[in-house]
């Protein structure tokens, strides 16, 4: 049975599907239910096990039964956003298995994990690379990418965001691979990997810079990145991070073959969404129930999370038996609620208020009622209601959280 460590994250997912397509019985272990929900449709979840790397007892215990282990714990491999571990987590990992009598140990890592590197995604890599090639006898293999196709077109050629992408240094030389592919070409090779090596893998070319800024949209013009802001998104290290395909055959007995290009047409075929609660595909106006000017009880809410807030009180306003067009919500009287104290949530910050008015077409008072909210950070899930008598979350508002916030909640 292959165990993937970190199955959460991009490679995670990847080498699930393909493990899964070879017909390769699978464990795939994440931290938490956020993780899980990225598998939905890609594993029964049934098979998913729970353990957090940073937790020696909870990694033995997952990976009981396991015959092989490929952990993609790498911030890079994980993708942007990747949570913080520490710099022996991915060691704690691989020295649970080895005890377990469990082989190949493959840890995935990038090309560009420099001690002075600019990015801290890479600086973390370094660290966490480092004490693996350090252990004394663990039977390790560090498969390092030059870097993803996602990763590069995310970044630099059309970031999902909607942002201006990174600039693309001078220095440049990469050789981007398909995670897909690198996946079904590790699943295929894993039992003939060598032990305390770090191979080296690439895509099927290597692109300069002057290469790559040819792939940019004509001017970069300002339909595809409307909003004046830099990307989200993670850079690369800048410099040359090419491997050759001769490396890579050596590597792994086979060459990747999909193209930069085809994760670039995908990447443009895609409408740019916003990041945040609010996902679209253009800019949003403000919402029609939104009067506009600041709203003194709730200082800090960017675009994305007002929009949100006011679109979920309207569609409370609907639970309520009231009417939920034409209708403004009149923030003018509203005031926090004393002694509780905003979340940061999104981008933005939101707290408990009291006093906020419904108005009708006309301007007539139709409702004053206060704001309540659930924030759960782990499963990003915000939920905004009206306060009720009872104190209570409606039941439809419940009805909608999955059963891991349910839980927290409970607590």
């Amino acid at each position: 049975m292959l165990v993937v460590f970190g199955a959460g994250g991009r490679c995670g997912r990847a080498l699930v599907r393909a493990a899964v397509a070879a017909g390769v019985d699978v464990r795939p272990i994440v931290r938490d239910d956020k993780e899980a929900r990225a598998l939905d449709g890609v594993v029964d979840i049934n098979l998913v096990r729970y353990a957090d790397p940073e937790h020696p007892a909870a990694v033995a215990q997952a990976l009981a039964g396991g015959r092989a282990l490929v952990s993609a714990l790498d911030p890079r491999c994980f993708g942007h956003g990747a949570r913080r571990l520490g710099d022996r987590a991915s060691l704690t990992v691989l020295e649970a298995a080895a005890a377990a009598g469990i082989g190949p140990l493959v840890h995935l890592c990038v090309v560009g994990a420099y001690r002075w590197s600019p990015h801290p995604l890479n600086r973390r890599s370094f660290r966490s690379d480092r004490v693996i090639r350090l252990a004394r006898g663990l039977p390790w293999t560090l498969l390092r990418v030059s870097c993803f196709s996602d990763e590069l077109v995310d970044g630099h050629l059309a970031p999902p965001d909607g942002g201006r992408p990174h600039p693309i240094p001078d220095s440049a030389r990469l050789s981007p691979v398909d995670r897909g592919e690198l996946a079904t070409l590790l699943v295929q090779r894993l039992s003939a990997l060598p032990t305390r090596r770090t191979l080296y893998v690439g895509g099927p070319r290597t692109w300069t810079a002057t290469e790559l800024r040819a792939l940019l949209p004509p001017g970069q013009t300002p339909a595809f990145w409307p909003w004046d802001r830099r990307t989200a998104l993670g850079a690369l290290p800048p410099g040359d991070l090419s491997v050759l395909p001769e490396t890579t055959r050596v590597s792994l007995g086979a060459s990747p073959r999909v193209p930069l290009y085809d994760a670039l047409d995908a990447a443009l075929r895609r409408a740019p969404t916003r990041p945040g609660l609010v996902r679209t595909d253009a800019p949003l106006p403000p919402h029609p129930a939104d009067p506009g000017g600041p709203i003194a009880a709730l200082p800090a809410l960017d675009a994305d999370l007002r929009r949100f807030v006011h679109a979920a009180l309207i569609e409370d306003l609907g639970r309520l038996g009231l009417p939920t067009t034409g209708v403004r919500l009149d923030w003018s009287a509203a005031r926090p609620v004393p002694g509780a104290l905003p979340r940061a949530i999104a981008g933005g910050a939101l707290g408990p208020a009291e006093g906020l008015v419904v108005r009708g077409p006309g301007g007539e008072r139709l409702y004053e009622g206060g704001l309540r909210l659930h924030w759960d950070a782990l499963g990003e899930s915000l939920s905004v209601w009206f306060a009720r008598p009872n104190g209570a979350m409606p039941a439809e508002v419940w009805e909608r959280l999955d059963l891991g916030v349910q839980r927290r909640a409970r607590r």
